[in-house]
């Protein structure tokens, strides 16, 4: 069932005010395609939606599109994929267009996906070139082979060239777990690590590879054979690859083989063979 109203342009052409439309919806603009059970949507007079809800099961595929950069290939990037249970609300505002997305939210880009317990609040800049999300209430992370949970998570993207950045920060305590490969030729499992904190956690993927930015008062625990557990008041650069890293202030590192040691700054630099680090202070 569709619902249209419209009205005469100055060129005599109708133009779309209102649409409400219900039983499987799929509504595709070319840079958005929204699908739901139902759909209820405002247009301005140029026919751009300005204010859209989706309801039962909603769904919006918004592409992300190169920078000047990627000349002379212009083209689509990526997809942003929004879904949930119970709503999803597009509008309208200046520099892009505000998403509020309800019930078991998730977001999806690339090798990222966010899911929420409750609620993601979002914005897609007008250029379709960067944005940002959102979730509280209970969130899960996954990126590459690493998953994280946490209570509240803020993601920022920007596409340039063919790539697309993700930057992420959360906060009120979170649990940073995954996988780390063996070197080729290597047959055994993956390695495991977990890495936690009562604090605030920033992420980033740029190019192939994740990595966490800093992170504050956190505990690092490497599973496996010389297994270690490591503790510090702050940590840079923790390479989710090849698990490099640096920690600072008031640093503990404890190993079955090594026992424990003590002091201001900690970089490791590799973990196979055995791990390879400096210990200062």
């Amino acid at each position: 069932h569709v619902a249209v109203r419209a009205r005469t342009d100055a060129s005599g052409e109708l133009a779309i005010e209102r649409l409400d439309a219900d039983g499987e919806v799929d509504w595709d603009s070319g840079d958005t395609d929204l699908q739901g059970a139902r759909l209820a949507a405002d247009f301005d007079p140029e026919g751009r939606i300005t204010l859209a809800r989706l309801e039962e099961s909603p769904r919006a595929e918004l592409a992300l599109w190169k920078g000047a950069d990627a000349l002379p290939e212009l083209g689509r990037a990526d997809t942003v994929l929004l879904e949930g249970r119970d709503s999803l609300v597009m509008r309208a505002v200046e520099g892009g267009h505000e998403f509020t997305l309800a019930g078991l939210p998730s977001v999806e880009l690339e090798d990222f996906r966010l899911k929420a317990a409750t609620l993601v609040e979002g914005f897609l800049a007008t250029d379709q070139q960067s944005g940002r999300f959102t979730a509280a209430g209970g969130v899960e992370v996954e990126g590459g082979r690493a998953t994280l949970e946490t209570a509240q998570f803020t993601l920022a993207f920007t596409s340039a060239g063919s790539a697309t950045t993700l930057r992420g920060t959360a906060e009120g305590g979170a649990r940073l777990s995954g996988t780390i490969e063996r070197e080729p030729g290597d047959a055994r499992a993956a390695r495991k690590f977990t890495l936690t904190t009562p604090e605030t956690l920033v992420i980033e993927r740029a190019g192939s590879g994740w990595r966490v930015v800093e992170g504050a008062q956190v505990e690092l625990v490497l599973e496996g054979e010389d297994g270690f557990t490591a503790r510090a008041e702050r940590v840079h650069d923790v390479d989710l690859t090849n698990f490099a890293l640096r920690a600072e202030g008031d640093v503990e590192f404890r190993s079955a083989r090594l026992g424990r040691l003590g002091g201001d700054e900690l970089e490791l630099i590799a973990i196979t063979p055995v791990p390879h680090f400096f210990l200062r202070g």
